[in-house]
């Protein structure tokens, strides 16, 4: 499985395409690798819409960890 733990990408180099390329590279190498999944967690404040984008599946939402957010947990079948 492919766990994605952090990305993160500059703020001059938001919106153009490099967080999602990073990602695909990603799981063509797990997909080479011989991986079937790919896991990644991100908080509410952070990436949700990215990794929805890219066809995520939410498989839990962890309210107010911290309080007030929540931490999203995301599955990819690859």
């Amino acid at each position: 499985m492919l766990y994605i733990s952090i990305l993160w990408v500059d703020e001059n180099y938001r919106s153009k395409g490099v967080g999602t390329k990073l990602i695909l590279e990603a799981e063509n190498q797990a997909i080479r690798r011989g991986c079937k999944h790919a896991h990644a967690d991100t908080m509410s404040f952070q990436a949700p819409v990215f990794y929805k984008k890219l066809h995520y599946q939410i498989i839990r939402i962890a309210n107010n960890i911290p309080e007030g957010y929540k931490k999203y947990h995301f599955v990819k079948e690859l």
